[in-house]
């Protein structure tokens, strides 16, 4: 009969796996801290993970590499790298990640990023080999590109994503192309995908004879039959939604969108809504100077004399602290701030974290480039200066879940040692 000996390699894979799919057994909650989950990466602008219970987070650097780091081993390797295809002046770089629903089976993966030799926006699909763990990139297959116009190196935006439940639509944020009181008007200008959310549909083709655009329009679109407005639009009146979510459990539609002089401010779109809002730039600016003019944000909050601000748009909590689910966190990359919004039949309650936290205030403050999940809804935070960080409660609150994990763990081993015991037999 075969030996079956430990493994304590997969034995630890498992531990960390149980312990990040704690979601759906934590009751506790308490204090807040950030854990450090790497440092080193260059320039990091975002974090994800494809669905399907991996230990597995993704990096995304502004230069163009992603980076997997397997959090059960601390192992880091090259999942992508465009370097040499990316243009990475001001706020341009490689901006945006997400993994397809099916990853699983087709291991396809779309970004977003800044073209070195045009400067025009991209997304593109590439392929993962079978095991999912690296790329090569000559499986690139352009979706579609956005002119951006000259000479101007911000307000690029960079946020793609799937709603859940939904393989076949991508939702794509784009600034309105930089610059100061929108000078092109993109904004409201329905005919340019500037200043704009896009819904493609991926899974089809429906401009065959160009190489560079293989999507389709959703029949659903709010503008398909508009001959004033492109078919591709979603909504629009957006100035830099740098950072967007969706609600992994509700399907709504949460939005980033930086601000100029006067406010930041977060646009909520609930699941059901048929698209086409107009949130108003540069019209107005959060809730002025024009109210009746596009939609109101579900929350603003104004620059002072002292100190502007740069909004970073974040995720509704589902990870594993019951007290914070449904809350939106969000952050500040001038500021270096954290907060969350409580959302309730009473209105809109903002909770500052930055002093729980511990974030640092003042000259050499945390600066904070993207939120992001992993496949079991933990939270992460992602410092332009390299580091990465994972929302977490404070230990004491954790001993609860420790003894029962710790007892899960402990009779896994049990199991493993008996069947190893058996097979050697």
């Amino acid at each position: 009969m075969r030996r079956r000996s430990f493994c304590p390699a997969r034995f630890n894979r498992l531990s960390v796996a149980l312990a990040l799919a704690a979601a759906a057994t934590v009751a506790q909650a308490g204090p807040l801290r950030l854990e450090t989950v790497g440092t080193g990466f260059d320039q990091p602008l975002f974090v994800t993970a494809p669905t399907g219970g991996s230990t597995t987070i993704h990096i995304v650097e502004k230069g163009g590499t992603i980076i997997a780091l397997d959090r059960a081993t601390g192992t880091r390797s090259t999942f992508l790298d465009i370097g040499a295809k990316v243009d990475t002046d001001g706020e341009r770089g490689l901006l945006g990640l997400a993994f397809s629903p099916n990853w699983a089976t087709d291991r396809h993966v779309y970004v977003n990023y800044i073209d070195a030799t045009t400067k025009n926006t991209i997304v593109s699909r590439f392929t993962a080999n079978a095991a999912g763990t690296a790329i090569d990139a000559t499986s690139e297959l352009r979706v579609l590109s956005v002119a951006q116009p000259p000479g101007l190196d911000n307000h690029k935006a960079g946020w793609i994503g799937f709603k859940p439940g939904d393989a076949r639509h991508l939702y794509i944020a784009t600034g309105d192309g930089g610059g100061g009181n929108d000078p092109l008007q993109a904004g409201q200008d329905l005919t340019t995908p500037l200043g704009k959310v896009l819904r493609v549909d991926v899974t089809r083709d429906g401009f065959a004879a160009d190489p560079d655009r293989n999507y389709a329009i959703p029949d659903d679109n709010p503008f398909v039959g508009n001959a004033a407005a492109l078919p591709e639009l979603w909504a629009y009146g957006l100035r830099n939604p740098f950072r967007a979510s969706f609600d992994r459990q509700t399907g709504d539609l949460w939005i980033g969108d930086v601000g100029q002089d006067a406010r930041e401010e977060v646009n909520f779109e609930a699941a059901a809504s048929p698209g086409g809002i107009n949130w108003g730039w540069s019209v107005r600016e959060g809730t002025e100077p024009t109210p009746g003019v596009g939609a109101d944000p579900l929350y603003e909050y104004a620059h002072t004399a002292q100190e502007r601000g740069s909004i970073t748009g974040g995720y509704v909590y589902r990870g594993p602290i019951a007290e914070l689910q449904g809350q939106y966190f969000f952050g500040d990359f001038v500021r270096g701030t954290i907060g969350s919004l409580v959302v309730d039949g009473t209105g809109v309650t903002f909770i500052d974290r930055t002093a729980s936290l511990a974030l640092p205030a003042g000259i050499g403050r945390f600066q904070i480039a993207s939120f992001g999940e992993d496949a079991f809804g933990n939270l992460y935070v992602v410092g332009i200066d390299g580091r990465v960080f994972a929302l977490v409660p404070e230990p004491s609150t954790w001993l609860a879940l420790g003894a029962g994990l710790f007892a899960m763990l402990l009779a896994q081993r049990r199991r493993v040692m008996a069947v190893t015991a058996r097979a050697g037999t």
